[in-house]
């Protein structure tokens, strides 16, 4: 299941032009997939800055800016650097700091610009090995969360026995499906009380493979829901779920 580093925003951008010197555009999707412009919610800018790449993602409807991150590679597949994302107001409510796409330490920031929470990681685990959070007179916080991503109940194991009893696995095999593997790509929001939202298909290698990995989605409840800086939020997923065709 996803961990933090996950909500880094993925880099997948669609090439248009390049209206400046070593600045390159691109579009994303709500799901921060490639997308036309005609489709997309957000656009990119990416370059280099100190040896790194950096990208920045700007809402298309008021132009402000969401997030921007370090990569080590054009590709924008290693974070290394900061990740830093901004409210809708342009100001900073959290950074990480990562090393080889793992993430070592993490800060929130309240509207008044102080500190929120904050969080090191141990980044072999991608575990949290302290974090703290204050209120915004800078009380502590008994028992802070600094960030917990959403997860099926049960978490891996809970989810493959969840595929087992509902998923008919042999639908792409019906449909004329060659021998091999087939993978489907679901996009969602896990809402804060645990319900899924704009559940949609977002890779479909056909033979009816993404209609039935939509239609198990659609069963899955009541999951456990994600926390950012110990409050309740809105998570955004990408499920791949997985066809075998065997002999």
């Amino acid at each position: 299941m996803r961990t933090l580093v996950l909500i880094i925003a993925i880099c997948n951008f669609a090439i248009s032009v390049n209206a400046q010197k070593d600045t390159t555009y691109g579009y994303l999707s709500r799901y921060n997939y490639k997308s036309t412009q005609d489709e997309a919610i957000y656009y990119t800018k990416l370059y280099t800055v100190n040896n790194l790449w950096h990208k920045q993602k700007f809402l298309i409807k008021d132009d402000h800016l969401v997030d921007e991150t370090d990569y080590l590679d054009k590709d924008c597949k290693i974070n290394h650097g900061f990740y830093r994302e901004y409210t809708d107001s342009g100001k900073l409510c959290a950074e990480f700091f990562l090393q080889n796409d793992r993430t070592t330490y993490g800060t929130y920031f309240h509207a008044n610009g102080t500190k929120a929470g904050y969080a090191e990681y141990d980044t072999a685990q991608r575990i949290a090995t302290k974090q703290q959070g204050w209120d915004e007179n800078g009380v502590a916080i008994m028992n802070y969360v600094f960030y917990r991503s959403a997860e099926f109940p049960g978490k891996s194991q809970g989810w493959i026995r969840f595929l087992q009893k509902n998923l008919k696995s042999n639908v792409p095999a019906n449909n004329g499906a060659r021998i091999g593997r087939y993978r489907v790509e679901l996009g969602f929001y896990v809402e804060t009380d645990g319900s899924l939202s704009d559940i949609s298909i977002l890779e479909d290698p056909g033979f009816g493979t993404g209609y039935e990995a939509l239609r198990v989605m659609r069963l899955s409840k009541d999951w456990v829901p994600g926390i950012e800086n110990n409050k309740p939020k809105r998570i955004l997923f990408r499920q791949p779920i997985i066809f075998q065709v065997s002999d």
